[in-house]
Order: structure tokens, then sequence, then C-alpha cells
């Protein structure tokens, strides 16, 4: 799964604020952010919206 896009409250891009809101909504609560993310399964790709708490970062070493 790749980040594709971060919604925060109280930038100063418009659009971002509104989507943090209409995110906000959808889940209930006050998440910090919102991230848009992107991912294979199967052979279709996938798209969808998380709040922050909801996802863990792993991290890949690349070891050669």
């Amino acid at each position: 799964m790749t980040v594709t896009g971060v919604f925060v409250d109280n930038t100063d891009d418009m659009n971002i604020n509104i989507a943090y809101e209409s995110f906000r909504k959808k889940f209930g609560g006050a998440s910090p952010a919102f991230y848009s993310c992107s991912w294979f399964e199967r052979k279709a790709n996938k798209e969808s919206v998380f709040p922050e708490e909801s996802l863990k970062q792993i991290i890949v070493e690349n070891n050669k």
C-alpha cells in the first residue's frame, strides 16, 4: 500500500480543509489526518482513504 495524499485540518489549502471535514464526518471522531492510499489486489488497482490511527508504518530495508 502506498500513501498518495494526506488531508489535515487548518491548512492554507481550502480544498484540503474541505476534504478533511468530509472524511471526518464519514469516519466520525477527530483523526489528526486522513491518508489517501492505493494498492494492487490481484490485477486491480484499488484506492481508499483511511484515518491516521488505522494505519501502521512499515519500513522495508533494501538488503543488497
